[in-house]
């Protein structure tokens, strides 16, 4: 009976051993290899934005005032005997719009000079019209993150009335005269636009505009016969707020969500599995004490039992509050020059409690204690053992809000003895980049940090450092943690 008990107790403890070592485990510890596609979506998303999809610009954005110079050329009926460089004159354009969308503007534009009519007589004229803009460089990338291209391209068309004042002459009774019109006109052409800067374009234009053929006095009134060209370089400034407001892509969010919802299912599933799979464990191992307590073997076998809980008690490193519950008892001595006598009681390291100096000269070393006292004073020794807050993967997030007590007693016992605090972020190495990992490490320390400084300590007395990604820990998860540390100075 002894020997099947034994074997059968040898047997369900080995295969408890190989489970409780059983690296496929379902926890936050990354001992389980996560699958690099599941690593992808646990990650943040970078915003996409939608192609060609903005906000309609208010009415205080993206306003422009352009400013050109050329020449231009006069093309009627009669057409005249001068070729068309003997026809030309030079032109000046200003203009001013605003563009509503990428690819949608209007702008009002003056134009005027002078002009040589079909009998190559110079004249002045002005001319004025309202143009509809569609951008063609809408359509190509966008070379910055506000959504505007380097180049557009910029047909246009409009409607408008010319001005038309032609040159002193005599009339038939021989008296000086001039004639003034006002007809209808159309305007259309392509303009060219690239960004300098922000609010600078360099443009370019080729333009016309047309009217009736007795527009310089000679030609069909009802017809459209009189045309003007024109070739114009110069700058557009942008007034107001520039650029555009892009729409993110909210498919890969929606994806990432469905994908979350259905994980966090089947870790609850995988987890409600494990809670049973651990009572079942649990009775199993109750039946075993239960056996070795009735053959009267319970206490040569209890060391197994122990040595497995401290296996599992391995993966956190634990907090030791005796620092802080001696804590008040050592700050009694802080003003003591370490060569003198001591006073009436001081701190036994070895036992955790208040001796009187008699009993301490019989059991520790006066030099070094000493040399203990010392340290501590001059700041090299930190007072009390650290403390430790574990954060979520991934993030600056606690892993349980409870954690907050300790730093409320931190914040009391640093502002009521003056106490210097070390605060030290790190990150499990074996997930994320290094770059990742400095920045969660320096993101959980300042989180800390912050705690304490709405506590009340005062700022010059902490000090916050990150170590990145470590590994000096049994479970990834305990490297997933802050240290904070209480010095005298």
């Amino acid at each position: 009976m002894t020997k099947k008990t034994i074997f059968m107790f040898t047997f369900c403890l080995a295969a408890l051993t190989a489970k409780a070592v059983n690296p496929c485990q379902d926890a936050d510890t990354l001992i389980q290899q996560i699958p690099v596609s599941e690593q992808e979506m646990l990650k943040p998303l970078t915003p996409t934005y939608l192609r060609n999809v903005t906000e309609a610009a208010n009415w205080g954005r993206n306003w422009f005032i352009d400013i050109k110079g050329g020449a231009s050329s006069f093309l009627g009926s009669p057409l005249g005997c001068e070729d068309v460089f003997g026809r030309t004159e030079p032109v000046f354009q200003v203009g001013i719009g605003k563009w509503f969308t990428p690819a949608i503007g209007a702008r009002v534009v003056g134009q005027g000079f002078t002009f040589k009519d079909c009998s190559i007589r110079t004249a002045k004229y002005q001319a004025f019209h309202a143009d509809f803009l569609y951008n063609l460089g809408h359509y190509l990338p966008a070379s910055s993150s506000d959504g505007m291209a380097r180049w557009d391209v910029v047909p246009y068309v409009g409607i408008g009335l010319m001005h038309y004042a032609s040159p002193w002459s005599l009339d038939e009774e021989e008296c000086m005269c001039r004639t003034t019109r006002y007809p209808f006109n159309f305007s259309y052409g392509l303009q060219t636009r690239y960004r300098l800067a922000r609010r600078l374009h360099l443009t370019a234009e080729l333009g016309g505009i047309s009217t009736f053929g007795s527009f310089d006095g000679k030609g069909n009134k009802n017809r459209i016969g009189d045309h003007l060209l024109s070739l114009s370089a110069g700058i557009s400034v942008t007034l107001g707020k520039v650029g555009w407001k892009r729409i993110i892509d909210a498919k890969p969010y929606i994806i990432q969500n469905d994908w979350l919802i259905n994980y966090s299912h089947k870790l609850i599933r995988k987890n409600h599995h494990l809670i049973l799979q651990h009572e079942v464990d649990q009775q199993t191992i109750d039946e075993l004490r239960k056996i070795l307590e009735i053959e009267g073997l319970l206490d040569k076998y209890r060391k197994v039992f122990d040595e497995s809980r401290q296996k599992q008690s391995k993966e956190y490193k634990r907090n030791s509050y005796g620092g802080l519950q001696s804590l008040r008892a050592r700050l009694k001595n802080r003003q003591w020059d370490g060569h003198s006598e001591l006073p009436d009681s001081t701190w036994n390291a070895t036992s955790g409690k208040m001796d009187a100096t008699d009993d301490m000269n019989d059991n520790t070393d006066i030099n070094s204690f000493n040399d203990y006292i010392n340290s501590l004073l001059e700041g090299k020794l930190a007072v009390g053992a650290p403390i430790y807050f574990f954060f979520h993967i991934g993030t600056s997030n606690l892993t349980d809000e409870s954690q907050l007590v300790n730093l409320d007693e931190i914040a009391r016992i640093a502002k009521k003895y003056d106490l210097h605090i070390c605060v030290e972020g790190a990150a499990d190495s074996a997930t994320g980049t290094p770059e990742g990992n400095d920045r969660l490490s320096t993101n959980r320390s300042k989180y800390i940090g912050q705690q304490l400084l709405d506590r009340g300590v005062i700022a010059s007395h902490i000090k916050v450092s990150s170590l990145g990604g470590v590994d000096e820990d049994v479970s990834d998860v305990a490297s997933r943690r802050t240290k904070v540390t209480l010095y005298l100075k």
